[in-house]
Order: C-alpha cells, then structure tokens, then sequence
C-alpha cells in the first residue's frame, strides 16, 4: 500500500479494480489487485464518484469540505489503494488492467481475489485436522449414486493395445461424425478408462479415497459424467448417469430430440450424429470438505481439465472421434438433468463417435 500525506498536491482517481458486495451486514469496497478493502457507506461512494477522473486530492477535499477530517478520509481511501495516486506504479498496473483485459469483472476478480492463499504443508498437522473435522462433520462420499430400480451394468474394460506416443500423435478434434453406431465394449471400456476408478482406499479416520486414470486436488475427485446415449449397440437411447462405484448406467432422463441438443449445445451442428453426447459436472462439497479457501475452486476447473485430456486420449486409443467444448448452456443442461445448479454444477461437454472422412 501507498502511504500519502492528503495535504501534499497531488493527482488522484478511483481505482478501475474495484468490487462492492455486502458482507457480515456490511457494505464493503475492496480492491482486489491488492486484496485491501473498507467498509463503506455513502460518503466514500460519493468520494470514490467524485475521483472517477483524475482530480487534485486538495480539490477532492475541498469538494467535501462540510465534512469533518476530509484530508484523512481522503489520505485513508488512497492509503488502501481505493483511491490512486496517478503515476505510482500501482495507478500504472490498475490502468494495465484495464486496457488489457477484454474479459469483465467476473474474470478478473476470480483470477487476482484468488491469487494468494496460505498454504500448510505440515502434512501430520493437517491429517491430524482432518480426523478431527471427520468427527463431526464427515466427509461426502466420493461416489454418487441413484435410487434407480434398474441399472445397466457395463462390460468389463478391454484395454486396447497401442502406443501411448502414437495416441498422444494421433489425437484430433473430430467436427464430423458418421450416424453409426459403437459397440457396447467400446462404450463400456472408453467410461471406464475416463471416468471409473482404479483403486479405493478406505482410511478409516478421514475418509473413503478413490484414485481415478485422471488426477484430482487432494483426490476428492469431484467430477461426475452424463451420458446421452444415441447410437450405442445394446443400450436403449436415453441419458444415463456413469456411476463409478458399480460400473454402470442410471436413467436420468429420456434422450431429448436433436433442437434441444443442440440448444445446449449452443448450436454446434457437429454434436448432431455423435454416438454419444458428455456433460461434465462438478459436485461441490468433495472439493470443499477438504479446502475451505476460493482457489480451490481453480482447481476443480483444472480436474474437470485433466479428464478432459484422459477423455480425449483414451477416445483416440479407441479409435474414436472426440471432442470436447465449454460453450455449453449451464442452466438448461442442469434442469433436464434434475441438478439444482448449487450443490452440482454442469462444466463442461463433449461427444464420440465413428469419425467421419
């Protein structure tokens, strides 16, 4: 932070990297290039106005001067960098922010509220939280699993034999399919190898542990699949859930017609003869069972990521065309998925297929 004596002459203005929210009852202004804030009420919000051109601190006061001790109201607002002396280095990064940055505040405040976190990487000492946290408040299961009176059971995987660096080679982005089908084997063996788990642990003190062909912070593994079968041999079309613990499909819901797919799909025609069509979810209480700081919500963004590539890859191995695509519509693919869009939230999609020439 910038310390300024308010009586000194000198060019000032409200900073662009400003977020107002309500917090504990309290309107509050924070930067969040510098992670300072203030609780705030009208007189700074008229103040922080005021300032929305550069304008002497001296002028600034003498516009409030009906109010007592202005020079240090206006001496704290710069102090914690909610107003910025024109010049500094920290005026120069907030207007860099601004003129490079095409995204909105959405973005920007994700990226730099969440930017600095304290670590504890006393492994023993954080273990021992954990077991005492485990007491009162388990954790969530790292399955989900459904009520469901019939569940299709998937074939045990087939693990084709190839190269790993030929697949790595081989890997594309498929925008054409064929409308044909794929064999239940290779449907069974491409959801596993995505989205099964290969190992479970049961720590009796904390919890119950999964490792999957994917990695995941603190393996909490918060990612769910969906799967909206099309054209799979021996599996009637409709959406299913993939649950792990069982190797097996869920109905969810009746396959919709191609308009709809393709409205949450955001119109990308390429979805349309795909054998399958995925959705990614997250559910967010195994990530927050076990970090309670914002940034791990980078990395569940990051997990859904990293099965994204085992997705493409294990497609590839098996000689699949696959895509996958963030321009998806969250809120209509929640609702015919019965997800309340709190608890667990769509991520991601993608689709695959016999390729097409």
């Amino acid at each position: 932070m910038e310390t300024v004596v308010a009586s000194k002459p000198r060019l000032i203005r409200r900073a662009y990297s400003l977020l107002q929210y309500w917090e504990d009852g309290q309107m509050t202004i924070e930067n969040y290039l510098t992670r300072t804030s203030l609780e705030a009420n009208l007189l700074v919000l008229d103040m922080l106005s005021a300032a929305t051109d550069p304008i002497c601190n001296n002028v600034l006061s003498g516009q409030f001067s009906h109010i007592p001790a202005v020079e240090e109201i206006v001496g704290k607002l710069t102090k914690l960098n909610l107003l910025l002396v024109v010049g500094s280095r920290l005026e120069k990064r907030d207007r860099a922010l601004e003129d490079s940055w095409k995204w909105d505040l959405n973005a920007r405040y994700f990226h730099y509220s969440t930017g600095s976190v304290k670590y504890n990487f006393d492994l023993e000492a954080v273990r021992k939280q954990l077991e005492k946290k485990a007491i009162t408040n388990p954790p969530p299961s790292p399955f989900k699993t459904s009520s469901a009176d019939s569940k299709i059971i998937l074939d045990d995987p087939q693990l084709p034999d190839v190269n790993f660096w030929e697949v790595l080679y081989q890997r594309r982005t498929c925008r054409h399919f064929e409308d044909a089908p794929i064999s239940k084997g290779v449907f069974s063996s491409f959801l596993k190898l995505v989205a099964g788990y290969t190992h479970f642990y049961n720590d009796s003190k904390i919890d119950k542990r999964i490792i999957k062909t994917s990695p995941s912070g603190g393996a909490r593994h918060p990612i769910e699949m969906y799967a909206f079968v099309r054209n799979v041999a021996s599996i009637a079309p409709a959406v299913y859930h993939y649950e792990a613990e069982t190797n097996s499909l869920a109905f969810v819901n009746h396959l919709p017609d191609q308009k709809k797919v393709l409205d949450f799909f955001s119109g990308q025609k390429w979805v349309s003869n795909a054998a399958v069509i995925f959705v990614f979810t997250a559910v967010l209480e195994r990530s927050m069972w076990k970090y309670d700081h914002s940034r791990a919500y980078r990395v569940l963004l990051l997990d859904c990521g990293h099965l994204g590539q085992t997705f493409h890859l294990s497609a590839t191995a098996l000689k699949l065309g696959v895509f996958t695509t963030a321009a998806i519509q969250d809120r209509k693919i929640e609702s015919y998925l019965h997800l309340d869009g709190i608890k667990e939230v769509v991520l991601y999609g993608g689709a695959i297929g016999v390729a097409g020439l």
